[in-house]
């Protein structure tokens, strides 16, 4: 949008050029009464060029605001754990709504270095990493509670500069998160009424389409900067 009005303005500005330069070569006589008129009606010349400066700076600072709508929004997206671009296994976006651990990319690894090891995608590349989406039913015996939920597997390290916009509310950040630990949205957390350090329990659905019970602990409470995030486990490992 910003672009199209960025040429639309310059188009303008050069056809208001073209028709002074033609008129100056044509009617001289015009152009010299214009500039004398100019600094004979002072005032009324300072009005009309206080408004049309006033009137630029609102385009500007409204074009700004803009465009930093836009950066915020990216930056949103792709700082919740999203990236900038996503490998998926051939056929998830199609079948893997009903089981995505059906369709991991079973050379992840491999995968990685050959992107890491690419001379013109390497320098471009800030972080690489992994994750594993899954789902199920989330369970605190000690309240009584539990609710479904999706969930997303992760490595710690690299995540904290792909998901640095969220926002532990309570708890650590995932560079001291064990190996049964877990980082839960702030919907979840409510939904159970979970804190730090409670012990929670997980029915995932496995690959096979059967059931794997699991006991977590919440080793945090995160606040992602999308708030529709907020209802999900998020940054599980």
């Amino acid at each position: 949008m910003m672009n199209i009005l960025f040429w639309i303005s310059n188009i303008i500005i050069v056809y208001a050029l073209l028709v002074v330069a033609v008129t100056a070569l044509r009617k001289p006589t015009d152009i010299r009464y214009t500039f004398l008129n100019l600094f004979r009606q002072r005032r009324r010349s300072g009005v009309t060029l206080l408004a049309i400066t006033l009137g630029g700076v609102a385009v500007f600072i409204f074009g700004g605001f803009v465009d930093y709508s836009f950066w915020a929004l990216r930056e949103q997206t792709i700082r919740t754990n999203l990236g900038h671009i996503q490998l998926y296994e051939k056929g998830y976006l199609t079948g893997g709504a009903n089981n995505s651990l059906q369709y991991t990319i079973k050379n992840y690894d491999e995968v990685k270095r050959l992107l890491l090891a690419d001379a013109q995608i390497a320098p471009q590349i800030a972080t690489v990493t992994g994750q594993l989406a899954f789902s199920g039913i989330i369970s605190q015996y000690d309240t009584g509670t539990s609710t479904f939920f999706t969930g997303v597997g992760i490595e710690p390290e690299t995540s904290l500069v792909l998901g640095s916009l969220d926002r532990i509310v309570s708890g650590s950040d995932l560079s001291r998160v064990e190996q049964q630990d877990i980082t839960v949205g702030s919907g979840i957390a409510n939904a159970l009424s979970a804190g730090y350090s409670d012990w929670v329990d997980m029915l995932v659905v496995n690959p096979q389409g059967g059931r794997t019970p699991c006991r977590l602990r919440c080793a945090a409470c995160s606040s992602p900067a999308l708030k529709n995030m907020t209802t999900r486990p998020s940054n599980c490992r």
